[in-house]
């Protein structure tokens, strides 16, 4: 039964999952192909339909973010969200070519061998996750819920609160990675003003989730005082031949504020529309200077759900290899999530910060729901340990 697929709920094994002999404890029964576009379905969105229809994003010239008339901009940009959970951005001339620079820069740095790229790697370490700091990093999924294809990506983090710790390859790819960095940012911060004006949302409560100490400070936050937003240089590939069709990641919502995905050099990105209830190929809707802007789940918070996150996937294809650029502008750890919108919401008692946020929405505990076979192990040390986590966090 190892090469075909079915799915069972509930019945004889009692709910649990069970993947060609292996049990998952999820309420689904497979057996699958390898090359199945995914094996134990991960959430109930995986299995909906994958639209091949033209869907035409809400554009906004992304020069209108700096106008005057920022309100006008704001109520635009809420529309979208509104419809789409997704609203698209017009690049100016300066903005976009200084995205195609970064990316011939990353292209050149990931075509060197491998041991030259991890020179440029950074070893220290965050609650066990190498990446979060900046530099260079190999990520490998040995045989993904051993059904899935193995995956290989390439990812450089660039977080600029850590100026003077990044290990930049050279000075040419150091001047166009900090260009990028500063240009997004600039974007972010006027994306937020935009729609706290439309809120009517004084702008300041948001900008204090960004290291702004003063509650008269109505400066823009600095970027080095962020110590959570980074750009991430990813390079998705399957040179070999590994994979047979298309392998889909974790459907998923960002944690932070706002995350900017300038086009990729081959579409990927996958958005669940909240009304269609299908998949959206946002990529092949769109132009190569534009970028796909949408909220994560601390704006959805602040905002009072009148933002709310997007539901999204990267798709990996056979034969191809794939660049993509993310801007994730996030909050600091101390900020306080709380409805902005609401006076009332404000001043309740009992306060979530981001740090709580992502305590509760690791990729790790992620992969326990699920049962993720390149995750965590059930009944693990290590499950036993994030979970009992999880229970502190909630209890608090």
């Amino acid at each position: 039964m190892g090469n075909t697929i079915s799915t069972y709920i509930g019945g004889s094994n009692n709910g649990q999952v069970t993947v060609n002999g292996i049990d998952h404890g999820t309420g689904i029964v497979i057996y699958g192909d390898k090359n199945t576009h995914y094996s134990v379905p991960e959430s109930e969105f995986d299995s909906h339909h994958i639209s091949e229809d033209d869907h035409q994003f809400i554009t906004i010239d992304c020069a209108s973010l700096f106008s005057y008339d920022v309100k006008s901009v704001g109520q635009k940009i809420v529309e979208a969200m509104r419809k789409d959970n997704v609203v698209v951005l017009k690049s100016s001339s300066d903005v976009y070519s200084k995205t195609v620079q970064l990316r011939k820069n990353i292209e050149d740095y990931l075509s060197l061998p491998l041991e030259k790229k991890k020179q440029f790697g950074n070893p220290e370490k965050k609650d066990g996750v190498r990446h979060y700091y900046s530099g260079y990093s190999q990520i490998h999924f040995e045989n993904r819920d051993n059904i899935r294809d193995p995956e290989w990506r390439d990812v450089f983090q660039v977080r600029l609160a850590e100026d003077g710790h990044i290990p930049w390859p050279n000075e040419q790819f150091k001047k166009s990675a900090l260009e990028q960095y500063e240009s997004q940012w600039l974007i972010c911060i006027q994306f937020l003003k935009a729609i706290a004006e439309a809120l009517e949302i004084p702008v300041q409560n948001l900008y204090k989730s960004l290291g702004c100490q003063k509650e008269d400070d109505i400066s823009i936050p600095s970027a080095s005082d962020s110590i959570n937003s980074n750009l991430s240089l990813f390079h998705y590939y399957d040179l070999k031949g590994t994979y047979t069709v298309p392998q889909r990641c974790m459907v998923h919502n960002d944690n932070g504020l706002v995350t900017l995905i300038p086009r990729s050099s081959v579409p990927g990105l996958e958005l669940f529309h909240p009304t269609l209830q299908h998949w959206v190929q946002a990529e092949k809707h769109i132009n190569d200077d534009d970028i796909i802007v949408f909220a994560g789940l601390a704006l959805q918070e602040l905002t009072g759900d009148k933002i709310k996150a997007a539901r999204h996937r990267v798709v990996r294809y056979p034969n191809h290899e794939r660049f993509s650029m993310p801007f994730e502008m996030k909050p600091n750890d101390d900020a306080i999530l709380c409805d902005l919108t609401s006076p009332s919401s404000a001043e309740q008692s009992e306060k979530r910060t981001y740090d709580d946020l992502q305590k509760q929405m690791t990729w790790k505990k992620l992969q326990i729901k699920v049962r993720r076979s390149d995750g965590i192990a059930p009944g693990s040390p290590e499950e036993a340990e994030i979970l009992a986590t999880e229970g502190q966090v909630q209890q608090e």
